[in-house]
């Protein structure tokens, strides 16, 4: 089977819209979509009703083409651990100026350049810049329950990401499809490169994951903004 992984965010900014969504599935014309969803959510995820951008253009794509949505994700996390975690980002926010650089220049990024800076090296570079920033500021802040709650949270989307990607093989073993999306938040896109290359260098897969994806895929050409004062 083949799996084209397409990283989104989950609400439209800029250029990221849920057309320019609905495009780049028009051009993969998948069979199946791997979401980043709980079970739970599926069905108010394929008629558009769950309200993300994803749900959206999902919705707008079955309309015209049989698709099948695969929820890929865990169960919703505890509201504690999500409150704990908006704890965590704001008091980074608060006390650092680099950190809230870092994230502006990012977003400014996304504005302009779109799904194609999302699915691109530059997007994983300037996450990997918010995250040493991050862990640079829970050391110089050096309270220890901060740095418990990080790892807590790295561990949790850690978790995620092998269970989407274990669960996105397991769908693939039964071999009723040929091709599918994974719509997944560019966050993870390093993490889900890293252990899918990984993965394909030390054993054979059932799966032929499409990570690069062609410029002419999205119609448009990016901006990655890293030189944004």
């Amino acid at each position: 089977m083949r799996v084209t992984v397409v990283n989104t965010v989950h609400a439209e900014c800029g250029a990221v819209t849920a057309t320019a969504l609905i495009t780049v599935l028009e051009r993969l014309r998948p069979e199946v979509v791997f979401a980043e969803i709980p079970t739970s959510y599926a069905g108010r995820y394929r008629d558009g009703s769950h309200g993300n951008l994803e749900s959206v253009a999902v919705a707008a794509y079955a309309a015209h083409h049989p698709v099948r949505v695969v929820p890929v994700d865990d169960d919703e996390p505890a509201d504690e651990f999500l409150r704990l975690g908006r704890v965590l980002f704001e008091r980074i926010e608060r006390v650092s100026r680099d950190y809230r650089h870092r994230w502006d220049r990012h977003t400014a990024a996304i504005r302009t350049g779109g799904l194609q800076y999302l699915n691109s090296d530059a997007n994983v570079e300037a996450w990997m810049d918010i995250t040493a920033e991050i862990r640079a500021s829970i050391d110089w802040i050096r309270e220890p329950e901060l740095h418990t709650l990080h790892d807590s949270w790295m561990e949790v989307n850690a978790s995620r990401e092998a269970g989407m990607l274990r669960r996105i093989s397991e769908f693939a073993a039964i071999g009723e499809h040929t091709s599918g999306v994974f719509l997944v938040g560019a966050a993870h896109r390093q993490s889900i490169v890293a252990t899918v290359r990984s993965d394909e260098g030390r054993h054979r897969t059932l799966i032929e994951w499409q990570l690069d994806l062609p410029p002419d895929l999205f119609g448009q050409t990016f901006d990655s903004g890293r030189d944004t004062p």
